[in-house]
């Protein structure tokens, strides 16, 4: 006699291996000994050049073996028998088995399903479900049966009654994922309502079905321990307590154990961005840092991708529609699909690729420009674009007028400067309940984001509040032939302060018909030898001197200036620096410069992490 306790069972679906057939693991107990041996039937015969073959041992009332070499496809019977294979000797048959993709379902209410029943798909024959008392079939919602589950930690409603609802994105999910692979679908849904990462803890793993994350591993191994990979939709629970600071370091130990406990180190692992809350006693500062976290998960671990959501309808306060699981199952497929084909005809998901300002030609005013990747064709809006919102010291800052989308980029034309985004942040669908309205040409949303700087962080100074400046002097064209001026008392340089951060000498300029020229004077002191670089805009011919030395020449200079367009770098010793530029009228449309120095041995993110600040140099008299 024959009892199965892994890894095969009626109406299971197989990981396929990676030459599109079986490799599975089958372990249980028998009361026979010696070789344990596989035939595989369809239709009622033996698949074509094959019958009995050895596939494992049995002794001691145990075997194990593995069956191999049954090509991706179904419905199959394997018959099994211990001994040496005779006529009518078979001890056991597992019928309906299929070899495909398996994935786990993970996460809270909204990968369980909350949809109302009456947005179900009808099940398709070849994508099937380990329900959750332990019996694969035809998936049909609701796949998360928590009310029969095995696992004493699901502890549902031993009536089943759940209010009608029970609709998740599992079911569409392995529907488009059958489309676009042809092959059967298996689903393993473990999640369970109302978790947090704390509940969903790989430490728990040893209280197996007491827990969820033990529950999840006991069904990863009754089914031969092999899947595709994971599907999970959480966060919820995580953002509405004081949770949200320590989401990271709990999902990125979460799929790390994952990947270990399964022993599959690129397994791969998408997951949905949190969507909207329309309830009450919630502030959107948690919801946006888990939001966060999950959109740059894939930038810190490999082989994982992020699903936005923003856009798709809600049942109750937080729970998405049936009908909108759908679509978001089948965001998860197209996801998955291209995360394990890449270069296929799937895209990943769209994703953030930068945030940058510059200024606007004609009005000097500042345009801030995200840029996304994994667009297909181009953005499109429903009217107006919606969505993004520019925010200082975490409060609105009014800044936006017009949204234009031009191919994979949002351009955002403001009324303020470039200077005046230093120290904002770009959002992207801010707040609980937000109208999110951009799509690319294949109808995927962007993602939410923010808050992401504007401009790239740097270790820089302040702009200098006063400088030296000349006397009006006679214009030296390109100012390719002038030397640095020795003698500094012939330039009769007097002391110039400003409020802005534009040091602006166009008053002196724009009375000039002719050629002109001024010379601007600075010193910066260095409490320690450093690597810096001299941040330098400007509108006309310039050139540049740092202690006499020449660093920089633009023949070419001309309007606009812009902060921090040009970098020149030197090596700084300790003490007092001289920074001297000469710029030309440009016809008199020379206005003056912008300038900084930046320490750029020291990067910002290790500035903020450091136990004391880094020393940074200082604008001198």
């Amino acid at each position: 006699m024959i009892t199965i306790t892994t890894g095969l069972w009626p109406g299971q679906v197989l990981q396929r291996g990676a030459r599109d057939v079986s490799d599975a693991v089958v372990t249980g107990t028998c009361t026979a000994r010696g070789g344990v041996w596989a035939r595989v039937r369809r239709e009622g015969r033996p698949r074509r050049h094959e019958g009995w073959r050895r596939i494992g041992t049995a002794a001691r009332e145990r075997f194990h073996a593995r069956l191999r070499g049954i090509p991706t496809g179904g419905p199959y019977a394997v018959d099994l028998c211990v001994g040496t294979p005779r006529d009518g000797g078979v001890d056991l048959t597992v019928g309906d088995v299929w070899v495909g993709d398996v994935w786990m379902l993970g996460g809270q209410s909204n990968m369980q399903g909350s949809g109302v029943r009456e947005a179900a798909l009808p099940g398709m024959t070849p994508v099937r479900a380990f329900y959750m008392h332990d019996h694969w079939d035809v998936a049909r919602d609701p796949i998360h049966n928590t009310w029969n589950a095995v696992d004493p930690v699901h502890g549902g409603r031993p009536d089943g009654k759940d209010g009608g609802k029970g609709v998740g994105p599992g079911v569409s999910f392995g529907q488009a994922m059958y489309a676009y692979t042809g092959i059967p679908q298996g689903l393993i849904p473990c999640a369970h309502s109302g978790t947090s990462l704390t509940q969903w803890d790989p430490a728990h793993r040893s209280l197996g079905g007491y827990s969820y994350y033990g529950a999840t591993l006991r069904r990863f191994r009754k089914n031969g321990g092999r899947v595709a990979g994971v599907v999970w939709y959480q966060g919820e629970s995580d953002s509405m307590t004081r949770e949200a600071d320590q989401y990271q370091d709990r999902m990125l130990d979460f799929i790390g154990s994952l990947r270990r406990d399964f022993k599959q180190p690129r397994l791969p692992f998408v997951l949905v961005q949190l969507a909207r809350y329309a309830g009450e006693n919630q502030t959107p500062e948690c919801w946006h840092q888990v939001q966060e976290i999950q959109r740059l998960l894939p930038t810190r671990l490999p082989r994982v991708a992020t699903v936005p959501a923003i856009d798709l309808a809600l049942e109750d306060v937080v729970h998405i529609s049936g009908r909108s699981q759908q679509v978001l199952g089948v965001r998860l497929a197209e996801a998955m699909y291209a995360l394990v084909h890449p270069g296929g005809s799937l895209q990943l998901p769209i994703a953030l690729k930068k945030v940058s300002a510059e200024v606007r030609s004609g009005d000097q005013l500042a345009t801030i420009t995200a840029e996304f990747t994994h667009v297909v064709g181009k953005l499109n809006a429903a009217g107006r674009p919606m969505g993004f919102d520019v925010h200082s010291g975490g409060a609105h800052y009014p800044a936006i007028f017009d949204v234009r989308l031009d191919g994979p980029c949002v351009r955002l034309r403001t009324t303020r400067t470039v200077l005046d985004f230093v120290d904002k942040q770009l959002h992207y669908g801010y707040g609980l309940d937000p109208a999110c309205n951009v799509f690319d040409s294949a109808g995927r949303p962007l993602p939410v984001f923010g808050p992401v700087p504007i401009m790239r962080p740097r270790l820089a100074t302040p702009y200098p509040k006063s400088l030296r400046v000349s006397a009006m002097l006679p214009g030296a064209g390109t100012l390719a032939t002038l030397a640095y001026p020795r003698d500094a008392r012939a330039l009769a340089f007097t002391p110039r302060a400003t409020d802005y951060n534009f040091l602006n000498v166009n008053p002196e300029f724009s009375r000039q018909e002719a050629d002109a020229l001024i010379f601007m004077s600075c010193r910066l002191r260095c409490p320690e030898a450093m690597r810096l670089a001299l941040l330098f805009g400007y509108d006309g011919p310039v050139k540049l001197w740092i202690d006499g030395q020449r660093r920089w020449h633009d023949p070419k200079g001309t309007n606009p200036a812009v902060p921090d367009q040009h970098a020149v770098p030197f090596h700084a010793s300790r003490g007092v620096h001289e920074i001297m530029v000469a710029l030309g009228s440009n016809g008199g449309k020379a206005w003056g410069i912008y300038l900084r120095a930046e320490r750029t041995d020291v990067s910002a993110h290790r500035q903020a992490k450091a136990d004391r600040p880094v020393a940074m140099p200082v604008w001198v008299e």
